[in-house]
Order: C-alpha cells, then sequence, then structure tokens
C-alpha cells in the first residue's frame, strides 16, 4: 500500500511569495500610527492634567486651553521685549530736525536760537530764526498780522509803510531763497539778513 502524501510540510517557497505580497501583510492594520507633535503635547497635557486635578477634559476643551496658553505665552514674550527694547516697536522713520519745526513766532528765544546756531556755524538756521524774530517785533508792533498759515509774500503786500517796505521785501526774498530755494547759507547773506532785521527793527531806518 502507497504511502500517502504528508500534507503538513511548510512549503517555505511560497511562504516567501505570500509575505513579499502587501495584500497578505495583515500586520500592518495592527501598526498604531506615529502621533504629531500636537498629538504629543495634547497626550501629556492630559496625563498632566489628570495627575494635577484627578479627572479627565475632553480633547476639544483642550485643544482650545493649548491655543489660549499659546497665545498668552506670545503675549508674554511680546510685553517682556517691549520692556526690555520699547524702540523696536516704534515706527522706523526720519529723526526729526530743526528743518522739520514749523516756523513760528510763539515759543521761540530767538535771540538763544540764532546765537546756537552761529556757534555751530549753522547759518541756514540763524538766518531763519533771524526772520522769524523780525516777524515777532514786526507783529508786537502791529506792523503786520502774523498768522500760522500765511506765506512770507503775503506780509510784503501788507506792508504799511512804503519807504520801508524795501527792506522787508529783501529779507524776505534771502529767507525764502535760503529756506525753501536751496540757496547756499553763508555768513555774508546772515550778515545782510542781520542789517535787514536791525533796520527794521529800529523803525526802518537806512543802513
Amino acid at each position: 500500500m502507497t504511502a500517502g502524501k504528508d500534507t503538513l510540510v511548510c512549503d517555505t517557497l511560497r511562504l516567501a511569495v505570500w509575505r513579499g505580497n502587501p495584500d497578505f501583510d495583515y500586520n500592518r492594520e495592527h501598526v498604531q500610527a506615529g502621533h504629531s507633535l500636537w498629538q504629543d503635547l495634547e497626550l501629556w497635557f492630559l496625563q498632566w492634567f489628570r495627575h494635577l486635578f484627578g479627572y479627565e477634559v475632553e480633547e476639544e476643551v483642550l485643544s482650545w486651553i493649548l491655543i489660549a496658553a499659546g497665545i498668552a505665552l506670545l503675549l508674554f514674550a511680546v510685553w517682556m521685549m517691549w520692556t526690555k527694547n520699547p524702540g523696536l516697536f516704534k515706527r522706523a522713520g526720519k529723526t526729526k530736525t530743526l528743518e522739520d519745526e514749523e516756523d513760528t513766532i510763539y515759543g521761540v528765544d530767538f535771540p538763544k536760537r540764532i546765537t546756537q546756531a552761529l556757534q555751530q556755524e549753522d547759518y541756514r538756521q540763524a538766518i531763519r530764526f533771524t526772520y522769524l524774530y523780525t516777524l515777532k517785533q514786526l507783529s508786537d508792533a502791529g506792523q503786520i498780522n502774523w498768522q500760522q498759515s500765511k506765506t512770507p509774500t503775503e506780509y510784503v503786500y501788507e506792508w504799511k509803510d512804503e519807504e520801508t517796505v524795501r527792506y522787508f521785501r529783501e529779507l524776505t526774498r534771502l529767507f525764502m531763497q535760503v529756506r525753501y530755494g536751496n540757496y547756499p547759507a553763508t555768513a555774508m547773506v546772515f550778515t545782510r539778513v542781520k542789517t535787514l532785521h536791525e533796520v527794521l527793527s529800529k523803525g526802518g531806518r537806512d543802513v
């Protein structure tokens, strides 16, 4: 009688083929997917919250708590930076100089400003302050009606004394050339401006 075929013999070749076929890889369904950094953070916070307060917190609530904590941390970092260096939050721009000041005759110590400008050999500012000083004296004397919105030429047109208007017209022209026309402000120009200022402050007597 012929012996039957042993059906318990393992066909290793066929097993190798099956293992190489992804359709038969059943173990992959049981492999846990990797956690993201956010999921790891949530898991750690859940465990910490349970340990600290003794009860669970829902995932949706936990997400909002973490978002709020992140915003609070960001605001705290910004506040710390602001207290340490407020200049970081200031709008960048041009540093204000004397050129940016409005031409006004009030609240200005003109003799002091003129002296300071001459000490620095800044004849441009010396001419400017001398002209404004003249306007203040003329306004105080009632010779002109000074207004912030008026132009230098308007003061020439409202000049009341026809015999002395030529001095004021020349002073105004020199000021406008230096202030608005980018003409060179030299010591010679300042000397002439100073002379015209003294003439007008004395009532217009010729030099």
